[in-house]
């Protein structure tokens, strides 16, 4: 990797901040106001100082769509509110900023930052994620002004308050301001109504690529599945799934980005926490984002991007505890009179009946009529008595206690069974020729990079039974960032063999020649034996031969790898 960091110059690293802080600095809370009632008090209270001052006028066509004033200011701000004022109790240990890892002497990124603190490894519960985006949402984080997606504080650093999601610039943020609505009203819902503690863990980890000699790797190729036109990879749910990322994590998320890892970050808000505590990635790491949840889907895509409805990863929570189901009263039976037993009259006048052991029953007057009573059965029915009065009170006693939390599918081990990985492709605009991406440093870039994404490192606090065998990715880096969708899948592809996993699951969404040709490429070399990772990457690094027959005769990477291992 040393040789990797030195060799590349794609973008220019933002200097760390020698003074940047080891942990997290908390809201103070005293800071937060009690109750908000208009929204005009919600913008002098949110920005107490007039030169940071923004208009909500997104967020206020959001909450208008969504759920009108009355119910925001009156239910969900309220509750919103009190979340970040309990921020003391319920953070109550230091979240640290996590850094790049600390490089050994002679390995250190070029203008020779090292990390005050290292940690790879967060582990939040809901309920601390949704402390975390409470206090975004009232745009309280201490020392992260935002600026342009930046803290303006620490260029090192995304912003994490929402003031710049919130700004009147309509369309995709009035949609993303929905989606995050979606989202705090269902955790209420669960807290306040289904009791639910929201202790759930949600795990994001730093990973960084081991080294690998490319070159000389012998791992064979995993199985491909190409899966058809439109489908996305978001329907990947036992996958890894690929988050096309930004360096700065969650890039646009919470401003006006509205892209593939924005519109993820906005449906699946919880990811937004990684923006508090990550900084920038190095060419050779990547972010996991285990257990997150999606609360939110969507219509259309970028300036066309729109709000569409609730979506349920776990399923859709019961009736709340304060509205019980309707009941029909229950139906007596008629009642019946009692047989005469013409048999048993008789014996009463004479001898006494067999089953009284030869005792005279008593006998109870009661208006000439003579009555039969047996102390067995007027025993029996004083226990019976006792028992159903015993029964309702138990009855009432569990009424009046709090249900179970809901139980959830897709759960194991406290954690919902979701895997994304970001990792951030090379900006190609500005390299001239698309060409360049075939020189062997910009290339083994993109291969460290998804291998960092794809390759499990140690992670304590998930069992690595539970870790998913298979990647869900597409045409990463390929849109604006103008990659070669031939080339960026074969690397892909290279790096999820490398890595482990047994299947590479391909969505081409609306590229055609990907969807007719990857798997008759894949068919071609899993039937190879001489086909290798590092035998592909040794055709690949002769970077002259492949742009030769790249211009000159119109030839992909995968009809010159079909040619060059078929004439072996």
């Amino acid at each position: 990797m040393k040789a990797l960091r030195k060799k590349l110059s794609i973008k220019n690293m933002k200097s760390k901040s020698a003074n940047t802080p080891e942990y997290v600095t908390l809201p103070d809370v005293k800071t937060i106001p009690d109750a908000i009632t208009t929204w005009e008090e919600m913008c002098v209270k949110v920005f107490p100082n007039p030169q940071y001052r923004r208009q909500l006028g997104s967020l206020q066509a959001a909450v208008r769509k969504h759920m009108g004033d009355e119910k925001f200011f009156g239910e969900l701000l309220p509750k919103i509110i009190k979340t970040a004022k309990d921020t003391p109790t319920i953070l109550d240990k230091p979240i640290p900023i996590v850094r790049p890892k600390p490089r050994p002497e002679g390995d250190e990124t070029e203008d020779g930052a090292t990390s005050s603190c290292y940690c790879n490894e967060i582990v939040l519960t809901q309920k601390q994620c949704l402390c975390i985006l409470a206090n975004s949402f009232l745009c309280v984080w201490p020392g992260r002004t935002s600026f342009n997606c930046l803290s303006g504080e620490d260029g090192t650093l995304p912003s994490i308050n929402l003031d710049e999601m919130f700004a009147p610039l309509g369309g995709p943020q009035v949609a993303k301001c929905r989606m995050v609505l979606d989202y705090f009203i269902r955790q209420y819902i669960r807290q306040d109504e289904l009791h639910d503690p929201l202790s759930r863990k949600i795990v994001f980890v730093r990973q960084t690529a081991h080294d690998v000699v490319w070159e000389k790797s012998d791992a064979q190729l995993c199985d491909v599945v190409v899966h058809p036109l439109r489908e996305s990879l978001d329907d990947g749910h036992d996958l890894l799934r690929v988050d096309f990322a930004n360096a700065m994590i969650g890039g646009g998320a919470i401003a006006y980005g509205c892209v593939q890892e924005e519109i993820m970050f906005a449906e699946c808000p919880e990811m937004c926490c990684t923006r508090l505590m990550f900084s920038e990635m190095e060419p050779d790491e990547a972010i996991l984002m285990a257990g997150t949840e999606r609360f939110a889907s969507h219509k259309g895509y970028a300036f066309s991007l729109q709000y569409d409805a609730p979506h349920y990863d776990t399923p859709s929570p019961p009736p709340p505890a304060h509205a019980p189901t309707q009941q029909q009263p229950p139906v007596s039976a008629p009642a019946q009179s009692a047989p005469v037993d013409t048999e048993s009259d008789e014996t009463s006048e004479g001898e006494p009946p067999a089953e009284s052991g030869g005792q005279e029953t008593p006998k109870k007057k009661k208006k000439g009529v003579c009555l039969v009573v047996d102390p067995e059965k007027e025993e029996a029915d004083k226990q019976r008595a006792i028992d159903k009065k015993l029964a309702e009170e138990e009855a009432a006693r569990k009424a009046a206690e709090p249900p179970p939390p809901p139980k959830y599918v897709n759960v194991k081990d406290n954690m919902l069974q979701t895997y994304y990985v970001a990792i951030d492709a090379t900006d190609y605009r500005g390299f001239g020729t698309g060409k360049t991406q075939f020189q062997p440093a910009l290339l083994t870039r993109e291969l460290v990079k998804s291998f960092a994404g794809f390759h499990y490192g140690s992670i304590a606090s998930i069992p690595k039974q539970n870790l998913p065998n298979g990647v869900a990715t597409g045409n990463w880096g390929c849109g604006a960032f103008l990659g070669d969708p031939f080339l960026k899948s074969i690397l892909q592809w290279l790096a999820c063999s490398q890595a482990g996993h047994k299947v590479y699951h391909y969505y081409p969404f609306d590229n055609q020649p990907i969807s007719n040709e990857l798997p008759v490429l894949a068919q071609q070399l899993a039937n190879n034996p001489k086909v290798t990772v590092g035998t592909v990457l040794e055709y690949l690094m002769d970077s002259d031969k492949v742009i030769s027959l790249y211009r000159h005769h119109e030839k992909t990477v995968y009809h010159q790898l079909m040619d060059h291992f078929k004439a072996q």
